[in-house]
C-alpha cells in the first residue's frame, strides 16, 4: 500500500499542478483560455472629444456600463470597436462582452449645437465663436466652435526675435493651430506661439495661438459683454499667430479694438490660447 502511495502521490500532485496553471492562465485572450487575474483594459478613444477615462481591469465575459459621452460639438453615435466606426462593429453594452485588451471609438454626426456664446467649453475656456455651418481647422478637421482660455499666458510674451516663418501669414478663422504648429517648429525663438502650443488644461492638450480673425472675433465678444467682464481679459494687446512681415505680426487691441500690424516682434504682450471643436 505504501508503496501505491509513493507512486500515486507524485502523480496526483503533477496533474493537480496541470490543472491549476490552465485555471489561472494569464493570457490575453489569444492563448485559447481568454482569463486574466487582474482583468483587461478598456479604452474609449474620443476622436477629438473629451477624454474618457479607461475602465482598468474588468474580468473576462464582462460587459461594461457605457461612460458618460465625450463631448465635441457634434451629436454623438455611439462607441465602435474600429476605427473607421462601421454599422457592423458597434459596440452593444447589453450584449457585448470583453475578451481582451480593447479599444473603443466614438463615432460623430452632425452638429449638435449644445453650446452658446459664453458657455464654458470642454476645455473650461469660454465659447466665443460659433457656427452650425462645419468649417475646416487647417491640419485640424471641421469644427464648430472656438473657445478661449480661462486665463492669460502668463507673463507677457515676445512672439519672436525678427525672422520669417513660412506659411503662417494666414489670417482667417481655422488658420490658427496651423499657424502655431508652424511657429512651434522654433520652440527657442517663440515664446507667444509655444506657450500656446504646449499648454494644458481640463485634459486637453490642442490650444493654440489664435489668428488675426480669430482673435478679432474673441474681441467682438469681449466688446458686446461689457469689457473687463468677460473672459477675464484686459485692455492690453494680444498676439495673433499671423505674421505680417519678418519683423512684424497682426496683434489686437483690447483697449479700442483695433488691430495692428506694425508692432515689433520683439515686443511683449498678453497672450491668450483658444482651441476648436
Amino acid at each position: 500500500m505504501k508503496t501505491i502511495y509513493k507512486i500515486l502521490m507524485p502523480l496526483l500532485i503533477a496533474a493537480f499542478s496541470l490543472f491549476i496553471a490552465c485555471d489561472v492562465s494569464t493570457g490575453a485572450g489569444e492563448d485559447g483560455f481568454g482569463y486574466k487575474p487582474d482583468g483587461f483594459t478598456v479604452t474609449f478613444n474620443g476622436n477629438g472629444g473629451t477624454p474618457v477615462p479607461p475602465y482598468i481591469g474588468v474580468q473576462t465575459y464582462s460587459k461594461i456600463s457605457a461612460p458618460t459621452p465625450p463631448i465635441k460639438g457634434y451629436v454623438f453615435l455611439g462607441w465602435f470597436k474600429d476605427e473607421a466606426c462601421t454599422d457592423e462593429n458597434e459596440w452593444k453594452f447589453e450584449i457585448d462582452i470583453v475578451m481582451s485588451n480593447i479599444t473603443l471609438y466614438a463615432k460623430w454626426g452632425a452638429y449638435d449645437g449644445s453650446f452658446n456664446l459664453g458657455d464654458t467649453g470642454p476645455g473650461g475656456g469660454k465659447v466665443f465663436y460659433r457656427n452650425s455651418s462645419a468649417q475646416t481647422m487647417t491640419d485640424y478637421g471641421d469644427f464648430h466652435y472656438l473657445e478661449a482660455a480661462p486665463v492669460d499666458m502668463p507673463p507677457a510674451l515676445a512672439w519672436q526675435p525678427a525672422f520669417n516663418v513660412t506659411g503662417t501669414a494666414a489670417t482667417g478663422i481655422g488658420a490658427g493651430r496651423k499657424n502655431t504648429a508652424l511657429i512651434h517648429t522654433h520652440p527657442d525663438n517663440t515664446p507667444a506661439a509655444s506657450a500656446c502650443y504646449i499648454y494644458s488644461l481640463n485634459g486637453k492638450n490642442d490650444w493654440f495661438l489664435p489668428s488675426k480673425d480669430e482673435l478679432g472675433a474673441l474681441w467682438t465678444l469681449y466688446n458686446a459683454n461689457g469689457k473687463g467682464s468677460y473672459g477675464n481679459l484686459t485692455t492690453n494687446f494680444y498676439w495673433s499667430s499671423s505674421e505680417y512681415g519678418s519683423t512684424h505680426a497682426w496683434s489686437q487691441s483690447f483697449g479700442d479694438g483695433v488691430q495692428y500690424y506694425y508692432l515689433d516682434k520683439s515686443e511683449a504682450f498678453s497672450v491668450r490660447a483658444v482651441r476648436a471643436f
